[in-house]
């Protein structure tokens, strides 16, 4: 077979639509070509020259009606929701009879004239889940229970946020008739409803149908148990956040949701509305004596049981045993519960025993110990003794193997799939029976079903942060390290997905799609065995927390070269490509810094992330098309693509791609031009906004509709995220700007202008909203309250033509500059703060019709006439820096990269041109637009760049930076290095191949102590003995700003990973977080009582680490500046603490200056270890990259002619790995790692220049 990608033009784009719908049932056959056929027609429709991303759209377009026209089931819904999520799905168990009484009554009461939603908190193992499954069953008993979602963190489907509002509203439409049949209508609509965010879910399948109906009981309950328990924990919020707007239209809804007192719970809560229309109850506050009374009922009843099945006398328990049990309760069921399986278990047959052992292990605790939690550990290291009073070295390894295993799955799998997925491994020689032996004794923590193929969990989610503690598990050869124990699930997921084949479950017909396999079901448990597919789906996740042994990655090079694509088919069949994809970025992150020496493993992983992008809606509904259209249409030149070719079709494409295609999806949804494109802050949300008024959020992976936000009654011209990502502001020719809440969709607030609004902007710090409208007037509003703050004019009475001409005007990402390029000949730059005009930039002949200013406010480009380059200029010197190398023709849109480091411009023509903003030279161009785009924006790492075209649509492009880096066409540091030479600053930038030295000479500021570079290699700070910090041009050497406030010696800054933000710590006894761009205060940490030595952000950014000489470190919130937790260092002679974060931000080093290194959880704020140093002054530390590691600068003694060293260390073991010397006269005082790198720069000897640290850490 033939095909050709020259189609007749001239058909209309409808026309061609509606024959292929029609002819689609008999085309469907062709599978190996049918789906580009489609593409090939629509692209010959629109004349566009890039078939594949027409392709993507259009049949996946007719997929999903397919897909939405489907009946699954009984109800014509296809819904995708969690059956294990209904109350009476897991053998759950209801309150003991006259138990919780006062508690049950008060929930009944509140269904019959109670507020909207009915939230019962309560600390872990208080009861929250049998009230809630108790109250559920009344409920259901009644005829008033609608639905029921009990989340659970150990399964993967019940702690899926996605799936709490669809199951919802499925298991309403299964009673209510009205509901089902206008849920039917949205479902054929919206199919894929399932992957948009929860707020637009709850509007769309719950709070629209109820909108329609007339038969639904006043009194119809929902359950949600556990909310805390979802993976997401940010969602939660979002969830609470859509709960209050929506909660006065839920009605006759009402929500009964139970969780712990958790942080995101009580702020969402804590929103006026939803406060208001809530009752709470706190399991935990309730008098202790009711709940003791409570307790020993439940004990009395189920002891009673067991007295009776061992035949034991009447006598027995007595009073006292009782009350001494319900006392060591204190309040948790848990506890009670527990001890009830440990009494009963079978494999002791010695009830009586039990209770003595529980009570007079009990009476050796210290009267003062009355915290619960840590009574419930000491019950959990008495059952494990119990179970194993002297394990041997072998029994110990394989008891905390499988513990271990239990535990820190991802999803449930059952005794003989966790034997299957461990079979594999080294030293594991132990078949189910064994795994039964094992934990014989321990029936009464984890729950082993009596079959084999029965999922087995621990009882409690309280015992996984238990067994991982060091701080509360006290037997240490069971303690589980979770990196190594994710180590060893990714080594078994690996060894078991080398059972992948092609085809694998021996579908005779491949071109039917996935849903119309009747037997799918079926065939997947056959061929794809539970171990696979939980091996398939959470590879990736604990790849991101495993040790990179050369092991691993042996395993991973064989697994990406021979198994990748028949990993994509079982991914399709099981319907989990989308959330694949997600993870497949983090995966490459992970192993990027281990695979300089196969480059092959890295390329695959790529090209396998960029496969799916490209032909996700193909692949994720047919499996067959993964070979037969994806892999036969995609770049002959991929690794991917010669890797797995002999799988291809015997099919010949005469007009196929030969380099990979950079437009990864195509979007459609809006009915009119689209004006404005915005990425949010983490690159996962696309906002656009159109002439059909209204503004659309997408998924930048899948090109999913999230949510429409709709109040405008004009054009939307602009639109931009808030620096956290929360909120969107948007102009539109309805002369106002608008402020919604990202979550909900909701409208925050409405600001008015005199005539249409062209630009809208967030100050950094997201306190402050930019507006321009058409007469280039600046309004300053408040982003909290929508107050007007002030109002600037930045010229006299303009043309109507520079009205119109808004691209002629721009404001900073944080907008503190504004640019006008269409008044004059000249550029006018203008400080947005104060109002006044800052330059004016001088040499041009004619107006600048398209202007653009980098997000520091430092570089302006502007376009003017036709004929001329677009022009570079530097905003602070006022001087031509730079042309572009491509003239102004055609030019639509200009705009900078997030980091300033490119700038993107879009023509006429259908191109989209990169550039090196620095030294104007063309890095790319992306080929494939049918219209020309009208606005473009990148993400923050410059991977995907989004543009809105005239043709309604909106394309997502996939930038693949080893193209970009060759012939040195790229050369953006992977890493910066500054070394201290006397009194002047030389800076060494190594680029992606490590070389290529560049250096600037910084003149101004004398005795300098050190210099950072900002996380872009952008900016540098730098900080003397007697001065204020000061902020450079990293590329030019200008001085930028200086920071002044404190009112003593600064010690030390760091930058936030962004590098919006940079702390500085003084001797003031102050720290201070700083705007990089206007140099101000923005908080003011105060709490320590002596001098601050040492601050740095979390990698996360979410948290900052001060150390001081007062002997604390303190933990402070980096938005609102309030103090988290404050450690006390436990060392008497503490003359100044340096600190530094693990790389996923949940551990804090702290090196005290008197000979140690202080190991802390940062959530908990619980100490985990100390590691002496002797006599060791400490001058330096820095965690590696996987966090495993630990490296530190030490010095033996007072003398700058001591030696000095740099000594590596194990992180888990606290032992010393290796020690470099040679280290003499100057101590290494800056120990960063690269990010990308293993490789560790220090300023060590008179020139400072790289240490290569070559050992391994392990």
């Amino acid at each position: 077979m033939h095909i050709s990608g020259a189609c007749r033009p001239g058909l209309h784009y409808e026309d061609i639509t509606e024959r292929l719908r029609t002819l689609h049932p008999r085309i469907r056959p062709l599978c190996i070509v049918g789906s580009y056929l489609f593409g090939a027609l629509i692209d010959a429709a629109r004349n566009t020259r890039n078939p594949l991303g027409q392709v993507t759209n259009v049949s996946g377009n007719i997929i999903h009606e397919n897909w939405a026209t489907a009946a699954p089931d009984d109800l014509g819904i296809h819904l995708e929701q969690s059956v294990r999520a209904r109350f009476d799905c897991k053998g759950r168990t209801a309150c003991t009879e006259r138990t919780r009484i006062d508690v049950i009554d008060m929930i009944e009461t509140w269904t019959d004239n109670g507020p909207p939603v009915f939230w019962l908190k309560g600390s872990a193992g208080t009861g929250k889940s049998t009230i809630a499954f108790t109250v559920a069953k009344s409920f259901q008993e009644r005829g008033i229970l609608g639905a029921s979602f009990f989340c659970s963190r150990d399964d993967a489907e019940c702690s899926n946020n996605k799936l709490i509002f669809p199951t919802i509203a499925y298991q309403l439409a299964r009673l209510h008739p009205g509901f089902r049949r206008r849920l039917v209508e949205v479902m054929k609509e919206r199919p894929d409803i399932v992957h948009s965010d929860v707020a637009y879910q709850l509007h769309e399948l719950i709070v629209e149908p109820l909108a329609t109906m007339q038969d639904l009981d006043q009194r119809c309950v929902i359950v949600i148990d556990a909310l805390d328990e979802c993976r997401d924990d940010n969602t939660v919020s979002v969830i609470l956040s859509a709960l209050s707007r929506h909660v006065r239209t839920l009605s006759p809804l009402k929500i009964f949701l139970t969780s712990r007192p958790e942080h995101n719970m009580n702020i969402g809560f804590g929103e006026s509305v939803l406060q208001a229309a809530t009752l709470h109850l706190v399991l935990h506050e309730i008098n202790l004596s009711e709940v003791e009374a409570d307790i020993k009922t439940y004990l009395i009843s189920h002891l009673e049981l067991i007295r009776k099945e061992y035949g034991i006398d009447k006598s027995w328990p007595s009073d006292a045993e009782v009350d001494s049990l319900s006392k060591l309760s204190w309040g948790l069921f848990m506890f009670a519960a527990m001890s009830i399986r440990f009494i009963q278990d079978l494999n002791y047959h010695n009830p009586q025993g039990q209770l003595a052992h529980i009570i007079g292990n009990a009476m050796l605790l210290k009267d003062d110990i009355l915290d619960p939690r840590h009574r419930l550990d000491k019950l959990y290291v008495q059952v494990l003794r119990n179970a194993h009073p002297h394990p041997s070295l072998e029994m110990a390894e394989r008891l905390r193997m499988i513990l271990g295993t239990i535990v820190l799955l991802q999803d449930h799998l059952s005794l003989h799939g966790i034997q299957q997925l461990l079979k594999g491994q080294p030293g594991n020689r132990f078949d189910v029976h064994a795994i039964r032996q094992t934990l014989m004794r321990l029936h009464s923590i984890i729950l082993v079903p009596e079959g084999d193929n029965d999922i087995i969990r621990a009882l409690h989610p309280s015992f996984f942060d238990f067994i991982t503690s060091p701080d509360r598990c006290s037997i240490s050869q069971l303690l589980v390290d979770t990196s190594q124990q994710h180590t060893l699930l990714l080594a078994a997921s690996l060894h078991t997905m080398k059972g992948l084949k092609r085809n694998i479950c021996e579908l005779p017909d491949p071109s039917v799609l996935n849903t119309e396999v009747a037997d799918l079901s079926s065939r997947i448990v056959k061929f794809i065995p539970p171990e696979l597919q939980y091996a398939c789906r959470h590879w990736g996740t604990h790849l991101r927390y495993a040790v990179m042994s050369e092991d691993i990655l042996m395993l991973l090079r064989q697994f990406c070269a021979e198994h990748m694509l028949f990993w994509v088919e079982a991914c399709s069949l099981l319907g989990d490509l989308r959330s694949q994809l997600i993870i497949l970025g983090d995966v490459q992150r992970a192993v990027a810094k281990h695979v300089d020496q196969d480059a092959t493993t890295k390329m695959l992983l790529n090209d396998c992330e960029h496969f799916i992008r490209e032909f996700f809606p193909i692949i994720s509904a047919s499996w067959a098309h993964v070979y037969d259209s994806a892999l036969l249409f995609a770049s002959s030149e991929s690794e991917l693509h010669r890797r797995f070719s002999p799988q291809l079709p015997q099919t010949k494409v005469m007009c196929g791609p030969q380099k990979p295609n950079a437009c990864s999806r195509i979007v459609e949804g809006h009915s009119g031009r689209i004006h404005s494109v915005a990425l949010s802050p983490n690159g996962s949300r696309v906002a656009s906004g159109s002439d059909d008024k209204t503004i659309r959020l997408w998924d930048t992976i899948s090109g999913v509709h999230l949510n429409t936000l709709e109040g405008h009654s004009s054009s939307v011209i602009s639109v931009v995220f808030s620096p956290v990502g929360n909120h969107i502001v948007s102009g539109s020719d309805d002369c106002t700007a608008r402020v919604w809440d990202l979550a909900s969709g909701a409208l925050l607030a409405c600001l008015r202008h005199s005539c249409g609004v062209k630009l809208v902007a967030f100050s950094s710090d997201a306190t402050m909203i930019i507006s321009c409208d058409a007469d280039l007037t600046l309004r300053q509003w408040d982003a909290l309250s929508g107050a007007l703050m002030n109002t600037i004019k930045t010229g006299g009475p303009h043309s109507q033509q520079s009205i119109d001409n808004f691209r002629a005007v721009a404001l900073s990402a944080d907008g503190t500059h504004f640019v006008d390029g269409a008044t004059s000949n000249n550029l006018q730059l203008w400080n947005t703060v104060d109002g006044k005009r800052i330059k004016t930039l001088t040499g041009r002949s004619k107006p600048s019709y398209i202007v653009a200013i980098s997000p520091n406010g430092i570089s302006i480009a502007s376009a003017s006439a036709a004929t001329n380059p677009i022009r570079v200029w530097d905003a602070v010197s006022g001087k031509y820096q730079t042309s572009l190398k491509r003239n102004s023709e055609h030019l639509i849109s200009l705009v900078f990269s997030p980091d300033g480091a490119r700038i993107m411009g879009a023509f006429r023509d259908e191109t989209i041109e990169l550039w090196d903003a620095a030294s104007g030279a063309h890095l790319a161009t992306l080929n494939g637009s049918s219209d020309y785009a009208a606005s473009i924006a990148s993400s923050p790492d410059g991977t995907c760049i989004v543009s809105g075209a005239l043709d309604h649509t909106i394309r997502m492009w996939i930038i693949k930076y080893d193209l970009l880096h060759e012939n040195g066409r790229w050369n953006s540091p992977l890493f910066l290095s500054a070394l201290s030479l006397r009194s002047t600053t030389r800076i060494i930038s190594e680029s992606f191949h490590f070389s290529n030295k560049h250096s600037k000479n910084l003149d101004e500021q004398s005795n300098l102590r050190f210099v950072l570079f900002s996380p872009d290699g952008a900016v540098v700070v730098s900080v003397s003995l007697d001065g204020p910090p000061i902020l450079w041009d990293a590329v030019s050497g200008a001085h930028l700003i200086t920071l002044k406030g404190h009112s003593e010696r600064v010690n030390t800054v760091s930058f936030s990973r962004d590098g919006t933000r940079i702390l500085s710590a003084s001797d003031d006894k102050i720290v201070r977080i700083w705007d990089t761009v206007r140099g101000v205060t923005v908080k003011t940490l105060k709490g320590h009582r002596r001098p601050v030595l040492s601050v740095t952000f979390s990698p996360d950014d979410t948290r900052i680490a001060s150390g001081s000489e007062d002997g604390t470190t303190r933990l402070w919130d980096t938005f609102t500046g309030a103090q988290v937790q404050s450690l006390q260092m436990h060392e008497s002679d503490v003359r100044g603490v340096t600190v530094a974060f693990s790389p996923d931000s949940t551990h804090l080093a702290c090196v005290i200056d008197g000979g140690c290194v202080q190991l802390w959880n940062t959530f908990s704020g619980a100490h985990l270890k100390t590691i002496k140093m002797g006599e060791l002054l400490l001058r330096s530390m820095a965690f590696s990259p996987d966090g495993s590691g630990i490296i530190m600068a030490t010095r033996n003694g007072e003398l700058g002619n001591d030696l000095n060293n740099l000594e590596l260390w194990n992180f888990f073991s606290g032992g010393k790995l290796k020690v470099i010397k040679s280290h003499r006269h100057s101590p290494a005082l800056w120990l960063p790692f690269s990010p990308d790198h293993p490789d560790l720069a220090t300023d060590d000897e008179a020139t400072r220049e790289w240490a290569q640290v070559s050992c391994k850490i392990a």
